[in-house]
């Protein structure tokens, strides 16, 4: 069964078992209602579900990471009995230094309640948003985020590109589809945005778009679980709606926010390290 297909069905006994038909499966609010202090660099609190089947406590964490990087990250808060714990990427893979700063997380996030919706913003900027992550739901087989991003619209209208590693068949951006992120070295690479996917030889979860001009923001996922992203685009508005489903994992989401791409990937880069240089008889035939 396909990742996408699992939201249409509902399992076991109504009131019991998690149903994916019900939207309040996907909603949690800050528990206790007690909202955190963004006066500081980091901050964590609790999410509680709002479903009929109440999903685990969440274990949610803000922490500017550097000037133009935010980490985003939540998990069980206790993880439950007959549960694994979670699968996280190892430190000694992606091992981020915090830097010292001064800045101040209500510079970066907007938090609304009930349900709750994280809006990421631009801190350059007073107001406005660049993503707002408004769908989660986390279990131990099922991990999903979805999120809508403000890129440029109308005649300027491109979407999201990255997510590798894939072959487009006329532009670096991703039109509607569904696009899975897992190494199958596929003799025919061309997406087309119908499952299974046509990924290649790499999982890199991270994408770019454009926000204004003067704003690229990129969007690192640090999870290394089977993935599918759906993507819908409006052209008219310049939003672009992905839901990401993977097969467990915790939220790992690392968001940067800068005047060009090339900034954007100088943070990437400070997150899972400087790639190596392959000697040339290793390169093969490619």
């Amino acid at each position: 069964m396909q990742f996408q297909q699992w939201r249409q069905i509902n399992y076991g006994v109504s009131g019991k078992d998690l149903n994916l038909c019900d939207e309040k499966s996907f909603s949690y609010h800050i528990k206790d209602g007690k909202k955190p202090d963004l006066t500081k660099s980091s901050a964590t609190f609790l999410l509680e579900s709002d479903g009929s089947t109440k999903l685990p406590d969440l274990n949610i964490t803000l922490q500017i990471v550097e000037t133009n990087i935010l980490n985003v990250k939540w998990t069980f808060a206790q993880v439950p009995e007959g549960y694994r714990k979670p699968f996280e990427v190892p430190e000694d893979i992606i091992n981020v230094k915090i830097g010292k700063t001064t800045a101040q997380l209500e510079s970066y996030v907007d938090i609304e309640d009930a349900p709750f919706t994280l809006k990421i913003q631009d801190h350059k900027k007073a107001g406005g948003y660049v993503i707002s992550i408004n769908e989660i739901l986390l279990d131990q087989n099922l991990n999903i985020i979805g999120a809508i991003h403000n890129t440029t619209y109308g005649d300027n209208f491109k979407g999201i590109f990255g997510l590798g590693e894939k072959v487009q068949p006329e532009d670096l951006f991703y039109k509607d589809g569904i696009y899975s992120l897992w190494n199958r070295d596929d003799g025919m690479p061309g997406e087309d945005g119908k499952p299974p996917g046509t990924n290649v030889y790499g999982t890199h979860p991270f994408y770019m778009f454009k926000n204004a001009d003067d704003a690229w923001v990129g969007v690192f996922a640090n999870l290394a679980a089977a993935q599918d992203w759906i993507i819908l685009n409006n052209k008219d508005t310049g939003e672009v709606d992905t839901t990401m489903i993977a097969a467990g994992g915790v939220a790992d989401l690392y968001f940067i926010v800068d005047t060009t791409p090339a900034a954007v990937l100088s943070g990437y880069i400070d997150i899972v390290g400087k790639p190596v240089l392959i000697p040339q008889w290793g390169l093969g035939w490619h």
